[in-house]
């Protein structure tokens, strides 16, 4: 005969991959089948006090046992559970913090490059109309006939500079020679910067102009941008204490409004009192109109007891009256 602990050991539910059957592990349910068998085991073996009947019935011993390892498997499944929540929400809010950080940095970045990128058009832009004007001019004719040969210009334009070149360098020497009575220097003197070309270079040479002037452009690029960055973090502060503003703002109404809610539920309150105290007056007013009524009706009984009295004494004396007078006639 089979037990219904038995019975229910070949009961199957929806088996997992894992090999658990209803939400119990593999090795939960081997050992509540092997629990099952000792407890058939032991339904078949005779009490040795009472032979010949089984020493317990299989419905009732290990059951407490057995909702014990149910309720501590639904508990521990509840317990994992919860903890793999809190592991992807964690994982979720570090995953959109890196997020975050990285279109930080990646702004940043782009933000430097831009910047880089300007400098760098600035430099192009300059290089190309430097080689599209004339090479500078320089202090001596070896060091510009080198200049010229690297530059690889005609020999016409070679011997042209030169000459040039060389006739300057006379110019100069000749009228440096000439205020040397005088103790003028010839570099800073005004008429020596128009003879000689190397005394203003720095003032007329076109290349070196626009390398300066690319030079203040970038630099203004960059105080632009600083200017930007600084009126950003500006307006950021000033967002934020706006932000401030409205939150306490927020926080002055929120409060005004559960004292309001109060004073709403006060008065209420005081409307329910006055109401109760109206219907108890009204109450009061009706039983003291009773009681008038039953204190009149009161008063009429008692007058007419009184008058019912003095019309049942005048009987009575009328009556003994005319006893009396029946007496005297019958005893003549």
């Amino acid at each position: 005969m089979t037990s219904a602990s038995d019975s229910r050991r070949f009961q199957k539910g929806d088996d997992d991959d894992d090999g658990s059957v209803d939400g119990v592990s593999g090795d939960q349910l081997k050992q509540m089948e092997d629990d099952d068998l000792a407890e058939l085991f032991l339904s078949s073996v005779p009490s040795q006090s009472t032979p010949g009947t089984s020493s317990r019935t299989p419905n009732e011993p290990n059951r407490p046992q057995k909702d014990k390892r149910k309720s501590k498997t639904s508990k521990e499944a509840k317990a994992r559970k919860e903890k793999e929540k809190k592991e992807k929400k964690e994982k979720k809010d570090k995953d959109k913090k890196d997020k975050k950080d990285k279109k930080d940095k990646k702004d940043k970045k782009d933000k430097k490059r831009d910047l880089v990128e300007d400098a760098r058009r600035i430099e192009e832009d300059t290089m190309k109309d430097q080689d599209s004007s004339p090479p500078p001019p320089y202090h001596s004719s070896s060091t510009q006939q080198t200049c010229i040969d690297s530059t690889g210009p005609s020999t016409t334009k070679k011997r042209k500079r030169k000459a040039s070149s060389e006739a300057e360098s006379d110019e100069m020497v000749a009228f440096a020679n000439s205020l040397d009575d005088f103790n003028v220097d010839p570099v800073t003197h005004p008429e020596t910067q128009s003879i000689h070309p190397s005394a203003n270079f720095h003032q007329s040479d076109p290349w070196i102009r626009r390398m300066r002037e690319a030079q203040d452009e970038v630099e203004r690029t960059y105080e632009a941008v600083l200017r930007e960055r600084d009126e950003a973090n500006e307006e950021c502060r000033r967002l934020g204490k706006q932000v401030e503003e409205l939150q306490e703002d927020r926080e002055t109404r929120e409060r005004e409004r559960r004292e309001l809610e109060s004073a709403v539920a006060a008065l209420e309150e005081l409307q329910e009192d006055r109401e109760t105290r109206e219907r108890e007056r009204r109450e009061l007013e009706s039983a003291v109109a009773a009681l008038e009524e039953l204190q009149e009706d009161r008063e009429t009984r008692e007058r007419e007891r009184r008058e019912l009295e003095s019309a049942v004494a005048a009987l009575e004396e009328r009556n003994r009256r005319s006893m009396s007078s029946w007496k005297r006639q019958l005893g003549r």
